[in-house]
């Protein structure tokens, strides 16, 4: 059993509720005799200090109270320092936490976390950034940051990301040229997408083959395949809603390692719903055993 936790909540996940949150998750903690230091995130830029400030504190594990995009921040801070990641799911999607069999209740994932029961996992990694679920290039980065320049315009509305996916594809050509290198094989398209998937359970839950080599440690690769504007707009929107549905779409690789080569020296790279810019070429890979997460028991 745990005794000291550091939590770092992001205050943009479930909206109106984190404030509500905090003071729930401490009274939960407390009832499993673990005192929890809770700091509250505004921002990104907040989120990465605040896991910084938690890295380097005496608490026995830090927790991240949040998204995908908050356990990915955190989960950066803490690779290479033995300490152990505490995840509560608190996000919209949560594919992480689905993956280990963390609970998804609040009240089961804080008893998860105060038992302590720690396990090495895999990361995927591309130029030194991690992610714990996916990385793409192409239209779905485009997509997000469409997305939330409108959300921040007109509110996180369903309508509003529908809005973002066609200004998106408007704006610009959503096509790329992209030479792909994998276990010995090399795919050269033009491409609206190149999406990579370090997670089992979003593999699958997104209707998609390769599930078998994310289990054996390996990252798939998919590459689509060309297409019209109905195509464009169905692939579009089903990177949207994570159901990338359709093997005959895309072109799929599996490997330790891989390459990704475009004319752009610098290009936007989605990493678990977040937006960064990364130099070319792309270099991924599988981290076996990267991290240490706190999962149940039985897992």
């Amino acid at each position: 059993m745990l005794r000291r936790v550091d939590v770092v909540q992001n205050a943009t996940s479930r909206g109106r509720e984190a404030r509500r949150l905090r003071p729930l998750i401490a009274e939960r903690f407390r009832a499993h005799g673990v005192e929890a230091s809770i700091s509250l995130a505004r921002s990104g830029r907040e989120l990465v200090a605040l896991a910084e400030r938690a890295r380097d504190g005496a608490a026995e594990a830090v927790v991240a109270a949040g998204g995908d995009g908050t356990v990915n921040a955190v989960a950066a801070a803490l690779l290479g320092t033995g300490k152990s990641l505490g995840v509560l799911p608190v996000g919209t999607f949560n594919y992480f936490a689905r993956n280990l069999g963390i609970p998804l209740d609040l009240d089961s994932a804080v008893g998860t976390v105060a038992r302590g029961h720690a396990a090495p996992i895999a990361l995927g990694e591309v130029n030194g950034r991690i992610f714990l679920n996916n990385a793409s290039i192409g239209l779905y980065p485009s997509i997000i940051r469409q997305r939330e320049q409108e959300y921040r315009r007109w509110g996180r509305r369903q309508a509003v990301a529908y809005f973002a996916v066609a200004r998106a594809l408007l704006q610009r050509s959503p096509f790329m040229g992209v030479r792909v290198s994998a276990a010995g094989e090399e795919v050269r398209a033009r491409t609206p997408l190149v999406f990579v998937g370090g997670n089992r359970y979003q593999v699958d839950e997104f209707g998609l083959p390769g599930g078998e080599c994310v289990e054996r440690g390996e990252l798939a690769i998919y590459v689509a395949r060309p297409t019209g504007l109905p195509g464009l707009v169905l692939l579009a929107l089903q990177a949207l809603l994570g159901r990338l549905h359709g093997e005959r779409r895309l072109q799929v690789l599996c490997a330790e390692e891989a390459g990704v080569e475009t004319r752009r020296r610098r290009v936007p790279v989605a990493l678990d719903g977040e937006v960064l810019v990364l130099e070319t070429p792309l270099r991924f890979a599988a981290r076996a055993g990267a991290l240490k997460v706190i999962v149940p028991e039985d897992v």
